[in-house]
């Protein structure tokens, strides 16, 4: 039940697979996805060869050197989020709907307007939105055959009060929800059992927050054909995660003093900051064609938890006591300091320029997910062997379009992000462990000549996760499938000096 205490996106145990849940959530802090500007959604993020665009800061920073004038461009988005879950026959659904800025940024160019050598001298400053954890999921059932205070009970047999974990089984004892059996000073049990687990149960989790980054850059262009730059990337993480589980029973037996109900409640932040370089190039052998690389050191995390639960238990009294009491109790705030580094990546891009129709973008992006890293180690050892064990290389693809029509161009795009999962990883269902992220996305955009407005829609789903529950009955934890489809909407409005 000593659950290591870092908890970001869905999944969630709130007691069992600590390990395994943690290596999920070090895994979410390298999963990034189309973002930046309206242009670049619509294209499901095919820049590294194209540049001419703020979001590329964060991609490919050698696409700032192909500016040849100054540039600011705002994009604000709408993210919809649909969660949808499975358990005993009854599917439950959850929508979230979240505004926030995908794209803020400046690039200035200072031209030298000489005839061969470096043309001009670019410079960036950006923000662009790389994940985004807002959602908000729920599961329920009316006869889950156990009680989340029977795993409660099962982490504390064993054990004196006084040894229990205080944010957890030791918080039910602490408000009456579980107690000692009559002459024991280390067996438990609750009033549940006398329910016959037919009670309602509702489980709901709330996300939010994202990862964003500043990106710091530089870039030449020599002889409008080989283009450089550097970022400096300063990520901000912020992640809220805020969950409630209640049962209520649908039997009260009038003659006796027993418990009613309960909600017990657990709020989970992760705040920090982290840093990274960019490294990039584009060449261009003829104006048809434009081939980019770039390269991206790990980021590294400076990160800070708390979490605290709270617990409220309302008790039925017998007719002649004509009386109900309620306890509540709370936890003390955990809090705890570690560091994150993520993997190496490495982007391979092409794109074809068919003069002012429009254009073909490809984009292949390299990283392996084992390389991520918790420290410190003798702390986190066993999620580090986790991660090592269970994770792979990945390539994820990205292919977009661009169709002009006068001052008007039409977009669409797709993108695969590859499984970070082994092939012979057995812990994981085959539903989860083989499933891609794929992603489709389409725009319209105006051009006038200092001013633009582009818009973007894209949609994403994700694979399947599982939320695990314990049911007493069988003595085993029964896993309720999730599934998570986003819809974003973005605009950007830019200016041209």
């Amino acid at each position: 039940m000593k659950k290591i205490v870092i908890s970001i996106v869905f999944g969630v145990v709130l007691i069992s697979s600590a390990l395994p849940q943690a290596a999920r959530d070090v895994l979410s802090l390298s999963q990034y996805y189309a973002t930046g500007t309206a242009r670049s959604v619509a294209m499901s993020g095919a820049f590294g060869a194209l540049g001419g665009d703020l979001s590329v800061l964060s991609t490919n920073p050698a696409g700032l050197a192909v500016y040849r004038g100054s540039e600011f461009s705002f994009s604000p988005a709408l993210n919809f989020t649909k969660t949808s879950a499975l358990l005993d026959g009854i599917t439950s659904k959850e929508k979230n709907s979240r505004f926030n800025i995908n794209n803020i940024g400046y690039a200035y160019t200072w031209n030298f307007f000489n005839q061969k050598g470096v043309k001009s001298i670019n410079i960036g400053l950006a923000y662009n939105r790389l994940s985004d954890f807002n959602a908000d999921a729920y599961i329920t059932t009316p006869s889950l055959g156990s009680s989340l205070l029977d795993e409660f009970v099962m982490y504390s047999n064993g054990f004196k009060p006084e040894q229990l974990y205080e944010w957890y089984e030791g918080l039910a004892y602490k408000c009456s929800a579980i107690d000692l059996d009559p002459g024991s000073t280390t067996e438990y049990y609750s009033d549940y059992n006398d329910f016959g687990y037919e009670e309602e149960m509702v489980r709901s989790v709330s996300y939010r927050g994202g990862i964003g980054e500043y990106d710091i850059s530089v870039g030449t262009n020599i002889n409008n054909k080989l283009y450089l730059g550097f970022t400096w990337g300063i990520h901000d993480v912020y992640y809220g995660e805020f969950y409630s589980h209640e049962e209520y029973p649908d039997f009260r037996d009038p003659s006796t003093y027993t418990l009613d109900w309960y909600v017990f409640n657990e709020d989970f932040t992760i705040k920090g900051w982290g840093m990274n370089a960019k490294l990039g190039v584009i060449y261009r052998p003829i104006n048809l064609l434009r081939f980019g690389l770039a390269i991206h050191t790990p980021t590294f995390y400076h990160l800070t938890t708390e979490d605290m639960t709270d617990m409220t238990v309302h008790f039925h009294g017998i007719p002649e006591r004509a009386t109900t009491e309620t306890t509540w109790g709370e936890s003390p705030i955990l809090e705890n300091d570690f560091k994150v580094s993520t993997p190496w990546r490495y982007n391979a891009s092409a794109a074809v320029i068919i003069g002012n129709i429009g254009l073909v973008s490809l984009d292949a992006e390299f990283l392996n997910y084992s390389k991520n890293e918790m420290t410190p180690n003798k702390d986190y050892s066993g999620v580090n062997d986790m991660i090592s064990n269970d994770y792979k290389n990945a390539v994820n693809l990205k292919a977009g379009t661009e169709f002009k029509v006068g001052p008007m161009s039409l977009r669409a795009g797709m993108a695969y992000y590859g499984t970070p999962y082994k092939d012979d990883l057995d812990i994981f269902d085959d539903e989860v462990k083989n499933k891609s992220t794929f992603s489709y996305s389409g725009g319209i955009g105006f051009r006038a000549r200092s001013f633009y407005m582009d818009a973007a829609y894209s949609y994403t789903k994700f694979p399947k996760y599982y939320y695990d529950l314990y049911e007493k009955a069988k003595y085993q934890f029964v896993s309720s499938p999730m599934q998570k489809i986003r819809n974003k909407v973005v605009l950007t409005f830019g200016f041209k000096f």
